[in-house]
């Protein structure tokens, strides 16, 4: 959202609505600036989200998974969580090959991992 529609949003002036989104920025509120690509310009049109289930939670494990998770490019969110799953990646891959390639190595390469399984984004 530009400055112009947050300020309409929050009945301001851009003027007074850019000044608080610096104030908040220069606070620590605001941590950083995000800019999503569309996936399909860059030529990465398939989306998924995966989820993956751990046979053990050492810190190890789950620090010999995040590495190379967070090195892999086509991987633009991966969250650790709670509950059914022990984490949640967010991917774009050019295609079903390249999302298996990755797949492969981070999943059937891995002892430690369970499970794991895919949701292919259909629309937003």
């Amino acid at each position: 959202m530009d400055h112009a529609k947050l300020a309409e949003a929050v009945d301001s002036t851009p003027l007074t609505c850019l000044q608080r989104v610096w104030d908040l920025q220069k606070s620590g509120v605001l941590t950083n600036n995000i800019y999503l690509a569309d996936g399909a310009k860059l030529g990465r049109g398939l989306k998924a989200i995966i989820t993956t289930t751990a046979k053990d939670h050492a810190r190890a494990d789950s620090e010999a998974f995040s590495k190379p998770v967070g090195a892999e490019s086509v991987i633009a969110y991966a969250y650790g969580v709670t509950g059914e799953f022990d984490a949640i990646l967010i991917g774009n891959f050019q295609n079903i090959v390249e999302y298996q390639e990755v797949c492969d190595g981070f999943f059937d390469r891995n002892e430690n991992k369970v499970r794991y399984t895919a949701y292919f984004i259909s629309r937003i």
